[in-house]
This record gives structure tokens, sequence and C-alpha cells, in this order.
């Protein structure tokens, strides 16, 4: 049986015993904690639900459904606003905690699921769709996390395979699906000739920028960088820079969540349609391009966890219980794992090479900087340089690159 991870932890919470005395191979299997998250979590569309609201006021006779009914429709409504507002204060919390009681006096069947959603033990917060900037969803998390280990059946052994096995001295991922016994074993990575990062020194610091200015600094590089008339691929570590970035270039682009699903985005840029794709999420570790001879990745931010999405402040709080440095620990590699992960796009193949422009400055100004460094010299050639100079490394890099294929095809 071939599965993907969230249907195999929705299967096992119903029915654990399919896996009796069966091998699991999991592959990726550091996506596994984000399916368990997922299992942990609960969402509803606000706007859904104003309009289910407004369907049964025209039908319910009961005086006191109906005020409960109006009040759930207001607070919706409210909390909808407030967000677009930029939740600049916590009145939408006690928004929440009113939708709470109103749900917990509500006596209508259809809201069964509901009454159970808003009034249980969870964590809140609001979110927009994966698929709609416009959509408004209020989500709800389990306050632990479901473990591996533990939906699985005694008799069931597991083969787990991915790059982030280690995340770190203290921590691995076996720790973190629930398996203390768990022996590893590692392959050796490769050094990649054929790809070279610069890291520019001198760019505006994030933390210090308003993501609008930020914004407009990355699109400054990005037309820098556009024409060399090369494959130009730039990865993000959130939805709102991207799309601020994109309504900023005035060259045409492809661009994740306005033109596609990620794998309708691949194929158009391999084929040729657009220059630049600009992506996130599933581009950092789960999209090849193989067909590009070369390619120029631009990275805006380190891949760092949001410190603010439930999967992480849950480790976070693990880790601290059992004595761990969350950042040093867990956050730091991983988002060195994930940068690996990210660089080894565009070499899938040994005649394929690739320039990556890290414009996160933290990389050489932090002190954890240079951990990241030393693990990306280990397969790399890392070159610092000023904004100034990006195009003019960019020049001998694919120089060299063409002088070596030229090299290789005389032979």
């Amino acid at each position: 049986m071939l599965t993907n991870h969230a249907y195999l932890v929705t299967r096992l919470e119903d029915d654990p015993e399919f896996v009796n005395n069966r091998l699991v191979i999991i592959d990726e299997a550091q996506k596994m904690l984000i399916a368990l998250e997922n299992l942990a979590q609960e969402s509803y569309l606000l706007e859904s639900l104003v309009t289910q609201v407004q369907k049964s006021l025209e039908t319910e006779k009961d005086l006191i459904q109906r005020r409960l009914l109006e009040s759930i429709g207001f607070e919706c409504r409210y909390l909808i606003d407030q967000f677009y507002s930029g939740l600049k204060n916590d009145k939408w919390l006690d928004s929440l905690e009113n939708l709470r009681q109103h749900f917990s006096e509500l006596n209508l069947p259809e809201y069964r699921d509901m009454t159970r959603f808003f009034t249980s033990d969870r964590e809140f917060w609001l979110a927009t769709a994966e698929k709609s900037s416009k959509d408004v969803l209020i989500c709800s998390s389990k306050k632990g996390r479901f473990l591996l280990a533990d939906l699985l059946p005694e008799d069931c052994r597991v083969l787990g395979v991915s790059a982030t096995l280690e995340i770190s001295n203290r921590v691995s991922l076996a720790d973190l699906l629930g398996f203390t016994e768990a022996p590893l074993i590692t392959v050796e990575s490769l050094q990649q000739k054929q790809q070279e990062i610069l890291l520019v020194n001198d760019f505006p610091l994030v933390t210090e920028y308003s993501p609008l200015d930020y914004a407009e600094e990355v699109t400054s590089v990005i037309h820098s960088l556009q024409v060399f008339q090369e494959p130009l691929l730039v990865l993000f570590t959130s939805k709102e820079l991207l799309l601020a970035v994109s309504d900023l270039l005035d060259h045409p682009h492809l661009a994740q969540y306005k033109n596609g699903e990620p794998s309708q985005l691949k194929k158009r840029f391999e084929k040729g349609e657009r220059q630049i794709l600009l992506g996130t999420g599933s581009f950092w570790e789960g999209v090849d391009f193989s067909t590009h001879p070369c390619v120029i990745q631009v990275i805006p931010r380190l891949p760092f966890q949001n410190p603010q999405e439930p999967l992480t402040r849950k480790l976070n709080h693990e880790l601290r219980q059992e004595g761990k440095n969350p950042f040093y620990d867990y956050q730091l590699p991983m988002a060195i794992i994930r940068l690996k992960q990210a660089l080894g796009r565009t070499i899938r193949k040994e005649e394929q090479a690739s320039i990556a422009v890290i414009l996160d400055s933290r990389i050489v100004h932090k002190r954890y900087g240079k951990q990241i460094r030393q693990a990306l010299a280990k397969e790399r050639t890392i070159r610092e340089v000023n904004r100034k100079q990006i195009t003019s490394t960019v020049i001998d890099f694919l120089q060299n690159h063409k002088n070596e294929k030229s090299k290789k095809e005389k032979r």
C-alpha cells in the first residue's frame, strides 16, 4: 500500500490495526511532524459561518436561538474586520470568548460540530485561507502534540527516511515522533562543485525594515538579476512577502497563490513560459528543477520557522521542559537543513549549475550566522559580497560555467 503522510495519520487515528504486523516505510519523515500537527487542528471559514447563520435565521422561530445566532453572526463579522485591521489589540480575544459563550447556549443540531469546536479547551488563532488571502479562517489546535509512536500498534515496525533524522546533538526526529530507541544511519553529503553561494553583507537587516520596504529592496535585486536572461527562482518564507514582491515586480513572472498550484508553476517555469518564479512552502524541499542547465536562486530570508505557529510553540515548550535550548538545539539546525534542501532543488543532475544569492544579512552579522556559514561551506563554495558586487560575481560564475560546459563537450 502506497499513501501520503496525511492519509496515514488520519487512518491511524481511526483504525491503527490496519498496520498490524506491517513494516511502515516513511519517506521524508520530517513531514510527519506537520501531518500530525494538522491532525490536531481544525478550522472554519468565518465568511461561511456568517452565511450559514443568515440562512438559519430565515427559518428559526425560537426567539432565544435567534438572538444567539444574531450574536454569533455579529462576532464573526467583527473578527473578520479585526483581522483585516491587523489585530492591533486583543479585543478579538474577547470576541472569541463571546463566541464560546454563545455556542455553549446554542441548541441547534446542525451546529453541533461547531459547538464542540468553539467550546473545547484548545488554542485559537485567525489566519487567511491557503488559496485565498481574502478568506479568514478561525483555527484551533489541541494543546498537546500527537506522537506517531502513540498512534502505531506495538507490533508495527517503522523505517524513517529523511535528511533531518539527526537534527542536532541533542534532538533527533525520532525523539520528536515519540520513539526513544531508534538507530540512525547517515549518508555523507557530497561536495557540490557546480554551485556557489553569495552572502550579501550590506543588505538591510530584515528585522529592522518594514515588510513593504524590505519587499522593495528584494525587488530591486530581482530586477538587477533578470537581465542575465537565466531562470530565476526566488524562495520566500512567507506568503505576505512573496505577494508584496510580486505586486512590485514590473517584469513578467510566475507567483504562487496567483498563477496556480506549485506543480503547475513548476511545469510552466521549466517550459520557459516565464523566467522568474516566486515560490514558498513545498518549493523549499518538495519540488526539483532538473531541466534547466543553470538557475539563479534568490533567498530573501533565512528559513526559520515562525515562532507563532502552533507546532513551533509546542516544540519550543517541550524542549524547554527537557532543559534544551529551542533555538540552538532545534530552530537553528532545522533552518540549516531546510536551507540545504532548498539549495539542492536546482542541482539534481551533474551537468546542472546554480548560483544562490542569500540576501538575509543576519547570516553575516549575527553570532549564529557562523554556524550556518560553516555548515554550507562543507558542501559548497561561499563568497561574501556587497550589493554592488552581486552582478559582477554572477557574471563570473556564468562565464565559468559556460567554459566548463564547453570543455566537457570537446572531450
